[in-house]
């Protein structure tokens, strides 16, 4: 699972096999704490994905806004303590250049 909270159209993504199964975006006007956990399940449902089932996870890690990095840390930090999966940080930037 990758969880995007450093822009302000945070983004959750589920990919299986370099596939994406499902994504969703928090919409303009919205903040990113209030949508951002309801955007997971969303995606574990419409893929019929438990938590239990996720390989690991990836966080990008800025730059961006500090609240919204801080609401996705904090989110993968409970993520990780409720189901001890691998994760990785990746650079905000270096995404968007890879894009």
């Amino acid at each position: 699972m990758g969880i995007d909270s450093s822009v302000p159209q945070a983004s959750i993504a589920l990919l299986k096999d370099g596939n994406v199964l499902d994504q969703a975006d928090v919409g303009k006007g919205a903040t990113v704490s209030n949508q951002i956990l309801s955007l997971m399940d969303k995606v574990l449902s419409s893929s019929g994905t438990s938590l239990k089932d996720l390989d690991g996870f990836c966080l990008t890690t800025g730059p961006g806004s500090f609240t919204g990095l801080r609401v996705g840390a904090s989110i993968l930090k409970g993520l990780l303590l409720a189901t001890p999966k691998p994760f990785i940080k990746v650079d905000t930037l270096e995404a968007l250049a890879l894009q």
